[in-house]
């Protein structure tokens, strides 16, 4: 545990654009207010910022909108539209997913 206030996205952002535009270590932490640690480690793990755990969706969101937008403008079976935008998941998975969707009856 750090003894200041945690680094910030916003401040992570700008210590990583102020390095690339070749800016020093400690010049960055002198015009942020931070300790050149601070800067040095945000610089170091900024790569390795952990993915969230857990499964990864089948559907990404872009796939979820065209889907419920297909289902809502026609009369499609889940096999239909899972074939007809070449989705990689199941009819059952379509199927899933349109019945959360509260504007449709499926």
């Amino acid at each position: 545990m750090g003894r200041g206030p945690p680094i910030t996205d916003e401040e992570r952002g700008r210590i990583k654009g102020l390095r690339e535009a070749n800016v020093g270590v400690r010049e960055i932490g002198r015009r942020l207010k931070r300790s050149p640690d601070g800067v040095s480690y945000v610089l170091r793990t900024e790569d390795k910022r952990a993915a969230k755990p857990g499964r990864s969706k089948s559907l990404t969101d872009r796939q979820i909108r065209q889907v419920v937008r297909g289902a809502a403008t026609g009369n499609y079976s889940a096999a239909q539209l899972k074939a007809t935008y070449g989705l990689e998941c199941s009819a059952r998975t379509v199927q899933r997913l349109l019945s959360k969707v509260d504007f449709l009856v499926y």
